[in-house]
């Protein structure tokens, strides 16, 4: 087994604390990823959601049961009010169908009486334990040793049995359509028609019609009843009135349907193509189904079926003609009368009616309504609420409120949207009996991220709910209740978030906008991103960011674009924001009126969100999304004349550009920011950003200008008293040493940095630190010691969700191995190293992991491997500006093109790695002179190649 697998252990915590420890380094000793929450916060809707999270991207399940049943959530938070997370956590696995191992203590091994469950818990644990039981074959342990050699028995079992199934666990994720929002009904003739175009698959089906007519759940529907037909799996990518350009649209689904084929997870996304796609998505074990829902503009869909293999079904959903001539058009009618009176009955079923005798009333609704999917199941809401006998007397108001008669028809809902009398009508018929504060809530929606899920807590902000007001809280979950009941809004039971349609969303924002609600709401809006969403990425470890701001994330990128667009044309008018954002300030800074209340609400959130994602963007590595967020908060910071702020956000300026390998300019903005922060004495700031500017002379090889450097950041951080950043200056002055070549001073001040983040138990440091020092060991040729301190600090870079840090000790680790002469073993933890380096955009520690990947192919003899890594990795050093790295890379060339009797090409490459060396001084650079040398004598001395044959 290649890849690893990512195994969700659910129990109780406090009880089983020591079990749990067990388990987990079991798994990492394994090789495997446990997925654990004990960091998440134990009882609230976050916790519950983040684990169903964690449990839906799991390989595999453990569960380890004793004698407590655990916390039980309420259905505002998430759960069902009797089921405790634990049993919650089983029932999503069962669910899922992942492979469960399940484990109960030995009912008579002792446990310690403060750990066992009193009643109602006591009853309940016993029931849920009898249907594991029932459910499974369990295995029963003892100590936390007893337990940890039962869960290694029961991988290694779980991993034979999947011996023949190795393309499940190693190669082809099957992709699937996302779960559908209503049940299908009617539409025999469409489906066949379509249905026989798909499976024909000789141009993509665009289906066109007006919004809500039933366009998504019809493709919803497809994909499951034709799921024999298209064994490769569905790909599915919802689009949207946002998705306008193809090169901001198309990288993220790229990305996302290369998950699919084992190349594609591990494939930097900086090489995927359509093209590249096309390649992979051809080994589909079967065909393929492709749909494209809800595509307003033609540039992201023709991206996108240059990336679908031949033989791929595609299947397009639009409501714009442009659209619709870019394949086989079908246009979805209405629904006839006798499908949509049971589209009616199929909606009061659900809502608990009993059998309707007398369908007529229903069938006169579905001719009202023309057949409107989206109005229908309006209309099925107001009869669930009044009942079956409602429905004669909603034929009579829908007669008054049809052809454009309601005050909905004044609206402007922008984007020259259609308009449809059915779909006004019966949503002017659920707003109208709303009271005042349900539909004030109705039209506040309008101004959150279009098409996005969003979370109760979201609602309540956006409505101006106190989280500390009991009572308003109870008031905006009953409106919540109102909304949902009337259709104007869905809830996602699997998820516990909401959504509303995009045309309930249009008339929304309408009618806030009419009136004069649209702006406040939006404001409270960006302030709840921005403080209660944005915030988190300083206060979770990363490791928990996918799983309780993952979610969130479209509600994040929405609000820093929004803003920007709002800046630009409200505030700074003509100048561009690139402009504003240069090192220096520009000129124009001073003719821009910043005076009124509009302008000084913009600059203070634009501020705000750059300084709430600069973590997100520094450790992600958002790409120009994020130096766009960057530039929008620096300019704003210096409009307000906030020195300090300016500062900070100059500085991570820089820092983007040092990732983007830009080296000159990034010393520009940092030389600016450290200028800016000594003017104001601000000592912490001058101190990070002397090390930041010493990272990008390491990486141009200026290794004696980082350590002074270094050493002046080290003064500044114990004048202040700054434990963990003396640990970090020691830190980075034990790698200048290395850099310079002085391997025993770096060991001894690594060790003292491991001592001081020990001490202020900084785990992410010490992570950090101990990967450093177990390099250093393994210079030394103390190979096995660094071994064990390489596992040392994987384990920390695991516990702490450092993705970052994880690749480069597993590259590390991999080193060791070639040591060892085990390459091939080598070459294992290289992949996983290279797998997290692409996920995380670290290229940096990508160009040296394909160096040794190199290293191991080549004393395995296989040289066109070994050549395409080292050559990948030269590349890399090339576009990061990595001085070091780029020399050694060269070298390698040399040595392996020399083997292969290229001298020419060899002394080519030795050039260059001896030209780099002189520039920065490298230590190595009299071994590199005296190989150049011998490469030219071997090229001069070799016989004159024979003339051509005539």
């Amino acid at each position: 087994m290649s890849r690893p697998l990512s195994i969700f252990v659910s129990s109780t915590r406090e009880d089983l604390r020591d079990h749990r420890t067990a388990v987990r380094d079991t798994l990492r000793g394994l090789g495997q990823f446990p997925l654990m929450m004990e960091h998440f916060p134990a009882q609230d809707t976050a916790a519950v959601h983040a684990c169903q999270r964690y449990v839906s991207e799991a390989d595999l399940f453990i569960g380890i049961y004793a004698h407590r049943y655990g916390w039980v959530p309420t259905p505002t938070q998430g759960g069902s009010g009797d089921r405790s997370i634990t049993a919650l956590e089983f029932d999503w696995a069962t669910a899922r169908g992942i492979p469960r191992l399940c484990f109960i203590v030995g009912d008579d091994h002792a446990w310690p009486p403060e750990s066992v469950e009193g009643e109602p818990g006591r009853s309940a644990l016993a029931r849920f334990k009898a249907q594991v039981k029932d459910t499974l074959i369990v295995r029963f342990f003892t100590t936390p040793d007893d337990l940890a050699g039962k869960v290694r028995h029961a991988l290694f079992e779980h991993v034979r049995g999947l011996a023949d199934q190795s393309a499940a666990l190693d190669g082809w994720h099957t992709p699937a359509a996302p779960l559908p929002a209503h049940t299908f009904v009617g539409r025999t003739e469409d489906l066949q028609t379509i249905r026989d175009l798909l499976i024909d698959g000789s141009a993509p089906v665009v289906l066109s019609g007006v919004g809500g007519i039933g366009k998504t759940t019809l493709a919803h529907h497809l994909t499951r009843t034709l799921r024999d037909q298209f064994p490769g799996g569905v790909l599915w990518t919802s689009l949207g009135p946002e998705a306008r350009r193809a090169p901001a649209v198309t990288p993220g689904i790229l990305r996302a349907w290369a998950q699919a084929h084992p190349q594609g997870r591990a494939l930097d996304p900086a090489d995927l193509t359509p093209d590249t796609l096309r390649g992979l998505l051809s080994h589909a074990p079967g065909r393929l189904l492709a749909v494209l829902d809800d595509a307003w503009f033609p540039g992201p869909v023709r991206e996108l079926l240059k990336a679908l293999p031949d033989g791929t079904a595609c299947l397009v959903t639009t409501r714009a003609a442009q659209v619709a001539a870019l394949g086989r058009p079908y246009t979805l009618p209405p629904l006839n009368a006798d499908d949509g009176a049971a589209l009616l009955l199929d909606r009061l079923d659900a809502a608990g009616l009993a059998p309707v005798q007398d369908a007529d009333p229903l069938r006169a609704i579905a001719r009202q309504l023309g057949g409107h999917a989206l109005a229908l199941d309006l209309a099925a809401r107001q009869i669930a609420a009044h009942g079956i006998a409602f429905a004669p007397r909603l034929v009579r108001r829908l007669h008054k409120y049809l052809d454009g008669a309601t005050p909905f028809h004044a609206l402007d809902l922008g984007q020259n949207a259609p308009r449809d009398d059915s779909l006004e009508a019966t949503l002017y018929l659920s707003y109208a009996p709303l009271d005042p504060a349900a539909q004030a809530a109705f039209r506040a929606l309008g101004a959150l991220a279009p098409d996005t899920s969003f979370s109760e807590r979201t609602a309540f902000a956006l409505w101006g709910v106190e989280p500390d007001d009991d009572d308003a809280q109870e008031n905006a979950e009953d409106t919540l209740a109102t909304l949902v009941r009337a259709g104007l809004l869905a809830y996602e039971p699997d998820t516990g978030r909401f959504r509303q349609h995009l045309l309930l969303h249009a008339y929304a924002r309408a009618l806030a906008l009419r009136a004069s609600e649209h702006d406040p709401a939006l404001g409270r809006y960006t302030w709840h991103v921005i403080r209660d969403i944005a915030s988190q990425f300083d206060t979770l470890p990363m490791e928990q960011w996918d799983a309780v701001i993952g979610p969130d994330l479209p509600h994040v990128h929405h609000v820093g674009n929004a803003l920007a667009g709002y800046l630009q044309a409200i505030v700074f008018g003509p100048v561009p924001l690139e402009s504003l954002a240069q090192p220096d300030p520009p000129d124009d800074l001073l003719e821009i009126e910043t005076g009124n209340r509009m302008a000084q609400a913009l600059l203070e959130r634009g501020e705000a969100f750059a300084e709430a994602v600069k973590t997100y963007i520094f450790r992600r590595r958002v790409g120009e999304e994020g130096l766009h967020w960057l530039h929008m908060g620096l300019a704003s910071a210096r409009l307000e004349e906030h020195r300090k702020i300016e500062g900070t956000l100059l500085s991570e300026v820089g820092i983007w550009h040092h990732q983007h390998g830009n080296p000159t300019v990034s010393l520009a903005y940092l030389n600016h920011s450290l200028s800016i922060l000594q003017t104001i004495a601000d000592r912490p700031g001058e101190g990070a950003t002397l090390n930041r500017i010493a990272r990008v002379y390491i990486r141009t090889g200026q290794q004696q200008a980082a350590l002074d450097l270094y050493l002046q950041a080290l003064e500044i951080r114990r004048e202040e008293g700054d434990r963990a950043g003396e640990a970090q200056s020691l830190n980075n002055i034990a790698f200048a040493y290395d850099k310079l070549g002085q391997p025993q001073r770096a060991l001894e001040l690594y060790q003292q940095a491991l001592a001081i983040r020990r001490e202020v138990n900084d785990r992410f440091g010490e992570g950090v630190t101990l990967n450093n020092i177990a390099f250093m060991h393994d210079k030394l040729n103390q190979h096995a010691y660094a071994l064990e301190l390489f596992q040392q600090a994987l384990a920390i870079h695991q516990e702490v969700g450092d993705r970052a840090g994880e690749s480069r000790t597993l590259n590390n680790i991999a080193r060791v191995y070639n040591h060892f002469g085990d390459y091939e073993r080598a070459l294992t933890f290289s992949e996983q190293a290279i797998a997290i380096c692409r996920e995380v955009s670290d290229k940096s520690v990508e160009a040296s992991t394909l160096n040794n990947m190199g290293n191991s192919y080549r004393e395995l003899g296989r040289h066109e491997q070994a050549l395409d890594s080292y050559t990948r990795a030269l590349c890399l050093a090339q576009q990061i500006h990595d001085r070091p790295k780029e020399a050694t890379n060269c070298e390698h060339l040399a040595l392996l093109l020399s083997a292969l009797g290229r001298t020419a090409d060899a002394v080519s490459h030795m050039e260059r790695c001896v030209t780099i060396r002189e520039e920065i001084n490298h230590p190595d650079l009299e071994d590199a002179c005296a190989f150049l040398e011998k490469l030219r004598r071997r090229l001069n001395d070799a016989p004159p190649s024979a003339p051509p044959a005539r």
